[in-house]
């Protein structure tokens, strides 16, 4: 995550003053949502019956179609603030998280989740909580789960500001995971925590896992909330969010940054593999997982630079799942330290992985397997969110609302500028509707839009 390293003052100062001051100054409500414009309200066909991770599966590929369903909604809707996270849609509802602090995430702003019905925008019931919201909604089991949480170092209260130390946490301000009622809205349980829950957690076998600010795993029971164990793994974690296959789970952690491997049936780190020279993205990009591999960012520099010179590498790297061994690293930018998000999310199909670039906005394919660069494509605007595989071709979105979709051999077949946003979440593929967010200026705002109006061929096609 920006700022996280020790410069002198500058950034940092200001946001930890804005942490400290902006409380006083936000509203104890937020205006109700408001539609722009609706061209057309549909139904959708089926629809997921549970999210349990960040982007729905741990290959970070969320598409989902019921080839039978209808072309699907298209209208704009203005959230009540900023948008700060993406879209997941279980049981014909979607859920959204916004936050005034969108543009701040160092700030202590209150945050709310909402369920809006997906075929024509209406807000079913929305929740304020106290704090920021950065991470992604999960969904299962009739309940939804989030994750409340700023981005401050709690270390960098004071001055001159340190560097990152063992022992840091991330997160000031009430910080929980907090469990609502998907019909209804009600707050079933909080569990309040150390360090600031930036992470969507991840679901599985009725545990909820999570890992924040604190550098601990905590797992908790997922209908009642309360704690079954816990563990110290030794990194924070920003918005990597833990990623289950069989009885181990994987997260990308900093101070230091490392991928840590948890064996969950022996409750012991197995392994941890540090990414030598990474200042970042480690801990701000959730793993993708296939054939025994695992697949992540970092950003490489050093933590000392002046801020008129703030120029980082950013990786591209795989490791083995079984024994954190690096397998493969591949340099894919170099410039400024990006301002949202340090790190794009790769997504695998098959044996090829496709990664946006967050520095430079150019968009590769991998060999997945080899690391063999396959192609490269450059955009006008960063990519810090996972792509969508449909059956042959890629969809993607930067990070200025522009919509494009790919052959997978690299050929660019359309792409339709939004809007002017500034911080852009999506696409979510369900059916035959692309579901986006993104902010212009403090608005946040909620698209969807038919899959054929970028495509019109995509329409009919399967996620394969």
């Amino acid at each position: 995550m920006n700022g996280k390293y020790k410069r002198a003052m500058g950034r940092m100062g200001l946001g930890l003053f804005a942490a400290m001051a902006v409380s006083a100054f936000v509203p104890l409500k937020y205006p109700p949502a408001t539609m722009v414009w609706v061209r057309a309200e549909s139904p959708l066909g089926q629809t997921p019956s549970a999210w349990p991770t960040i982007h729905r599966a741990f290959t970070n590929n969320s598409a989902f179609l019921d080839k039978n369903s209808p072309p699907g909604p298209n209208y704009l809707m203005q959230l009540p603030t900023m948008a700060s996270s993406d879209t997941p849609v279980v049981n014909h509802e979607l859920f959204v998280n916004v936050s005034g602090g969108g543009r701040n995430p160092r700030a202590i702003y209150p945050g709310m989740t909402m369920a809006i019905r997906p075929e024509n925008g209406q807000v079913l019931w929305q929740h304020l909580l106290p704090n920021a919201l950065n991470s992604e909604p999960i969904v299962a089991e009739g309940r939804v789960y989030v994750g409340e949480g700023n981005a401050v170092f709690r270390s960098h209260l004071a001055f001159p500001l340190p560097t990152i130390e063992p022992t840091t946490v991330r997160g000031t301000g009430p910080s929980a995971i907090v469990a609502f009622s998907a019909v209804s809205g009600q707050e079933l349980w909080r569990y309040p925590t150390v360090g600031s829950d930036q992470p969507s957690p991840t679901y599985a076998d009725g545990k909820l896992y999570v890992v924040n600010g604190s550098r601990q795993l905590i797992v908790l029971n997922a209908v009642t909330g309360r704690r079954l164990w816990h563990l110290n793994i030794g990194v924070y974690v920003s918005r990597s969010s833990p990623r289950i296959v069989g009885h181990m789970l994987y997260v990308g952690g900093g101070g230091p940054d490392a991928v840590v491997a948890v064996n969950l049936i022996q409750r012991r780190v197995v392994w941890k593999k540090f990414i030598v020279g990474a200042i970042g993205a480690v801990d701000d990009t959730p793993l993708a997982y296939a054939g025994g591999e695992l697949y992540g960012e970092a950003m490489l520099g050093s933590p000392y630079l002046p801020l008129e010179n703030l120029k980082h590498h950013q990786m591209l790297f795989a490791i083995d799942a079984k024994t954190g061994r690096l397998l493969w690293r591949r340099d894919i930018a170099y410039g400024f330290e990006p301002r949202y998000k340090q790190g794009s999310t790769p997504m695998i199909h098959g044996n090829e992985l496709f990664v946006g670039n967050a520095i430079t906005g150019e968009f590769f394919a991998f060999n997945r397997v080899s690391g063999k660069p396959l192609w490269a494509v450059k955009f006008p605007d960063p990519i810090t969110r996972p792509t969508t595989w449909i059956d042959g071709d890629i969809v993607g979105m930067t990070t200025h609302g522009l919509l494009f979709a790919m052959t997978a051999e690299g050929g660019l077949l359309r792409s339709i500028r939004i809007d002017p946003w500034v911080n852009g979440f999506g696409p979510i593929l369900i059916d035959h509707t692309l579901f986006v967010t993104g902010n212009k200026a403090h608005e946040g705002f909620l698209a969807a839009l038919p899959l054929s109006q970028l495509l019109p061929y995509l329409s009919q096609k399967s996620p394969g």
